[in-house]
């Protein structure tokens, strides 16, 4: 059960560094 919370937790860490990523590289445009 706790490897899975840190799992999602680690997911959703992932997802917002990629929208940060996005975010830049559409600006950059």
């Amino acid at each position: 059960m706790k490897e899975k919370k840190n799992s999602a937790k680690g997911i959703s860490v992932i997802s917002f560094v990629l929208l940060l990523i996005y975010i830049s590289v559409f600006m950059a445009f």
